[in-house]
């Protein structure tokens, strides 16, 4: 992943865009987290889905490619982790083999929900 040098302000984000976790609720509702499930939320942000799916009782693992939002979803006591720092050339990622996630698979339950 390259750095594009954009930065997230999640003071800004939770005041201006809060709407975009909104949204995602009907998706967390059909989701249904259950206790004793492990979910991982591709694109977690500030944490503001993540916790209600850890309020569920799931055990969850947020994953963002901003750092700014990973210390926001941390300071909710979340598990969020930030993107690696390493290069892979992308010839050599392409020749890698891999299970595929599909895209904006954000929320997707690792038990096959």
């Amino acid at each position: 992943m390259t750095d594009t040098g954009q930065r997230w302000d999640p003071e800004r984000y939770a005041r201006t865009a809060r709407f975009v976790a909104d949204y995602g609720a009907p998706v967390l509702q059909r989701l249904d987290p259950q206790p004793g499930e492990r979910i991982l939320d591709v694109g977690c942000g500030d944490g503001a889905l993540t916790i209600e799916i850890e309020r569920a009782g799931a055990s969850v693992v947020g994953v963002d490619a901003s750092d700014e939002q990973i210390g926001a979803a941390k300071a909710l006591g979340l598990d969020a982790r930030g993107r690696p720092r390493s290069r892979v050339h992308p010839a050599a990622a392409r020749s890698r083999r891999s299970s595929a996630v599909p895209p904006n698979a954000s929320g997707a339950s690792m038990n096959g929900k």
